[in-house]
């Protein structure tokens, strides 16, 4: 069984011989470059080359000796990057987005760039939205290089995943756009003006995926992102999610699957505790839920895979980043892989990764020990 039917079975809820495994098959299944250099050096790899995927997060390219030294059965297809304006400094290092929106990362001591300037720096009306140039998602550079990109990992035998564009998020965009706090006021006191900026955002994104998908027409696998949950629940109250998000989110996952007609299957990124609002990500047509955060309150895998694991894909919970992975013994990191794969495997719908990007702090010795662990396991 190689990697296609490895997903392919995952995808359609039967077991596997192998557990399907995904490293780096999406931005949220990726390796912070700090993390990334380390492991490549632990292997005695050092020669290969660092270079960035995702500038905003800091994620690595992980090289295909890499992937195929681990048997991983995904990558990814990075959309190219918009344009961006950059401005250095000698401690530095900032960019403008194509909303208007400014991204900072300290050169000696950051990890990622983080949001410095919203373009809005009040809460904007309506109308001052409406004036906003938003970015033109039809032309074709934005899908230079992905046929070639997608043949190349048909020819591997691997199983390509399109990521979705930086920016794009449906949800999270407002919080960029307007800045937190003037969001959150804009979703309570101004719905209407959420609902435009939401609206703007589904519009873009339904072009650039017809592009996509025009372009690729063997593509099963996408990957779309909106940041739904805190550690401690949703970011919003569910009843505002059902009156403003969802139908969005079901208009924008419609439109995929009628444009793909069906062949498009859907992984959906939202950590957090979402426990409330999964069954609506299920009606709105998502078919995997990732990076399954099963340390937060309501995430508990058993349940999870009790209640919903015959009508969604739980793509990641392998193991925990944020308190295992980076702090665990490597014996301690393969006994969590195994108590996770007890829980999340059987019956098929399970496809393993660890719990989003695999952070700068991590040992390699872990990252190996996670990898090893599902293959042997």
């Amino acid at each position: 069984m190689n990697s296609v039917d490895r997903i392919t079975h995952a995808l359609n809820f039967t077991e596997t011989s192998k557990i399907p495994l995904d490293f780096g098959g999406h931005l949220i299944t990726g390796i912070h470059y700090k993390a990334y250099e380390n492991l490549i050096s632990y292997l005695g790899l050092s020669s290969l080359p660092v270079e960035i995927e995702r500038y905003r997060h800091q994620t690595a390219r992980i090289d295909e000796q890499i992937l195929t030294m681990f048997d991983i059965d995904t990558r990814p297809i990075t959309p190219v990057w918009p344009d961006l304006v950059w401005e250095d400094t000698k401690t530095i290092s900032r960019y403008t987005d194509e909303w208007g929106n400014v991204w900072k990362k300290n050169k000696e001591e950051g990890l990622y760039y983080e949001l410095e300037t919203s373009r809005f720096s009040s809460m904007p009306s309506i109308d001052e939205l409406k004036k906003l140039p938003w970015p033109d998602f039809t032309k074709k550079r934005r899908i230079e290089g992905i046929k070639n990109r997608f043949k190349k990992i048909q020819e591997l035998g691997k199983v390509p995943i399109v990521d979705l564009p930086l920016g794009l998020e449906m949800f999270d965009s407002g919080f960029y756009i307007c800045g937190y706090s003037n969001y959150y006021m804009i979703l309570a006191l101004d719905p209407k003006a959420a609902e435009y900026i939401m609206d703007k955002q589904v519009d873009l994104q339904i072009e650039w995926w017809k592009q996509v998908i025009d372009e690729l027409p063997d593509l099963k696998l996408i990957r779309i992102g909106d940041d739904l949950g805190s550690q401690n629940s949703t970011l919003i109250d569910p009843a505002m999610y059902r009156a403003l998000v969802k139908p969005r989110h079901k208009r924008l996952f419609q439109a995929i699957k009628d444009y793909s007609k069906g062949r498009i299957k859907i992984i959906m990124h939202s950590d957090g505790a979402i426990l409330p609002i999964i069954p609506d990500l299920i009606e709105c047509g998502i078919d995997c839920l990732n990076p399954v955060q099963y340390t937060v309150d309501g995430i508990d895998p058993k349940y999870l895979k009790q209640e919903f694991g015959k009508d969604l894909v739980l793509w990641g919970g392998g193991i925990d980043t944020q308190s295992v992975l980076p702090t665990a013994s490597p014996q301690e990191v393969r006994d969590e892989v195994r108590r996770q794969i007890d829980i999340l495997a059987p019956g098929g719908g399970f496809v393993f990764s660890q719990v989003h990007i695999v952070q700068a702090d991590v040992p390699p010795q872990n990252i190996v020990a996670m990898l090893e662990a599902v293959r042997e396991y």
